[in-house]
């Protein structure tokens, strides 16, 4: 998991200094970062409000007892 989280960093250090030298166009930049929020960004949301969602419940059965 420590790897992969590392990945995505430099990838994206890379993505980001590529734009600033104007190695690559806008259009692709903006592009690497809306697929970034649409296939990991969005996900990772839904993920994290579930788990909220059912610990909410978890907590409220616990005080109702």
């Amino acid at each position: 998991m420590g790897w992969l989280f590392y990945w995505r960093i430099i990838v994206l250090i890379t993505f980001v200094t590529l734009y600033l030298t104007n190695v690559i166009s806008s259009e692709i930049f903006l592009s690497f970062i809306i697929g970034i929020t649409v296939f990991y960004g969005i996900p990772e949301l839904f993920k994290f409000l579930k788990k909220d969602i059912c610990n909410r419940k978890q907590q409220a059965r616990r005080e109702n007892k």
